[in-house]
């Protein structure tokens, strides 16, 4: 009942990606003219320096239907991935408290919707079924098992996540010193490697000869992690102050804090800190030699996505192990966070290219250029016969 619950606030959130699917982006320019032109090769192609199995899978398989259905088989895609994470909560095996508020803060979370019900961004919803693989007790049947490797392959594979998150793999078969923890955790690193091995690949190629900026990058990834959890997003940009990197490392503190105390499902707790500070670490890096785009409250808000979810469950997870006046002080938070961003819940809707006019030459295979979304974006191919 959630999980379709959490299907409702999708369509609530983005309506228009449902009643009027349309290929906005990579999912176009990518993942579409890929498979279109180059066939199931294309799924060992990276792109952005990383492998994305699942968006080439579906751009591959959708190829089998009209092009007219492209974009609804996107979208479909899409939300059949955020739901699955959704539903993965309710696993017995999952030792969380609130599953259904955990669920709803997938789609609830503070975020501009960027990433979802699209193929190109899947893999951050995704990286949720990351975590929730590290928070699982062990697997009692041969099954489990084979569910828990088959989500660290799909969502490893799916975009680079995994070669932040191995590392807390690892330490979880340390201290649990399972067969099945072990295996899991070898599986991460050997996945791990795969996407790290193109991701310096790719580095390689280009010079960065801008220095480093961690005074900027701190005062930055503070105001995004945290100001627009807590006052929503604004046209402005924030300012590069030393309040800013303060009040990070001051709330950071606190969340560990709590985090780490004794009591209950402290172990999950513990993933699930982790798991935060590994993804932030992840943003850093990326943005450690440029980080100034950041500072608009709107720009690049999927990197955003991940930890503004854990937060959210931390949250949550604190709200239950409360009770009386204490409960009600630690939901002061989440309502604040639900209350400011209230205003950016629902996605505006996208232009209207009218993709089915334009799929007479796609099925015909001749070469084409079609608007899409964003405005000023076109989809070009040479042809279907330019297949390499």
């Amino acid at each position: 009942m959630v999980t379709v619950l959490v299907g409702v606030l999708l369509f609530l959130r983005k309506p228009d990606a449902f009643l009027r699917p349309q290929l906005r982006a990579e999912d176009a320019v990518v993942f579409f003219i890929d498979a279109y032109e180059q066939g199931p090769k294309c799924i060992l192609e990276p792109f952005s320096g990383y492998l994305n199995l699942l968006p080439r899978l579906v751009a591959c398989a959708a190829l089998s239907f009209d092009p007219g259905w492209t974009p609804a088989i996107y979208c479909l895609a899409a939300v059949l991935a955020e739901l699955a994470v959704a539903a993965a909560l309710f696993s017995p095996r999952i030792d969380l408290p609130a599953k259904p508020f955990l669920a709803l803060a997938l789609v609830l979370a503070p975020h501009t919707g960027e990433v979802l019900v699209n193929i190109a961004n899947m893999q951050w919803p995704l990286a949720m079924a990351l975590v929730l693989v590290l928070v699982a007790r062990d697997p009692e049947t041969a099954l489990q098992g084979v569910a828990d490797g088959l989500a660290v392959c799909v969502a490893g594979l799916t975009g680079p996540f995994i070669a932040f998150l191995a590392p807390l793999f690892l330490a979880r078969a340390a201290l649990r010193r399972s067969r099945s923890s072990v295996a899991l955790g070898l599986l991460a690193g050997a996945i791990a490697g795969i996407q790290l091995f193109f991701v310096i690949r790719e580095r390689t190629t280009f010079e960065r000869p801008e220095p480093a900026e961690p005074f900027a990058l701190l005062s930055i990834l503070s105001s995004r992690l945290f100001g627009t959890f807590w006052g929503g997003y604004n046209p402005g940009d924030f300012s590069t102050t030393i309040a800013w990197g303060a009040l990070g490392i001051v709330v950071t503190a606190m969340s560990a804090w709590l985090a780490f105390r004794r009591g209950p499902w402290a172990e999950s707790r513990r993933m699930l800190a982790g798991a935060w500070v590994c993804l932030v670490a992840s943003v850093g890096m990326k943005f450690i030699r440029e980080p100034f785009p950041l500072r608009a409250a709107i720009n690049g808000d999927r990197y955003f996505f991940l930890p503004h979810v854990i937060l959210a469950w931390l949250l949550i997870v604190e709200c239950a192990r409360r009770r009386g006046w204490q409960r009600v002080l630690a939901m002061t938070p989440l309502a604040a966070a639900l209350i400011a961003n209230g205003r950016s819940f629902r996605v505006g809707p996208m232009t209207d290219y009218a993709w089915a006019r334009q799929v007479p030459v796609i099925r015909e295979g001749k070469p084409f250029s079609i608007p899409i979304n964003p405005d000023g974006w076109v989809l070009v191919s040479r042809g279907r016969n330019s297949r390499r």
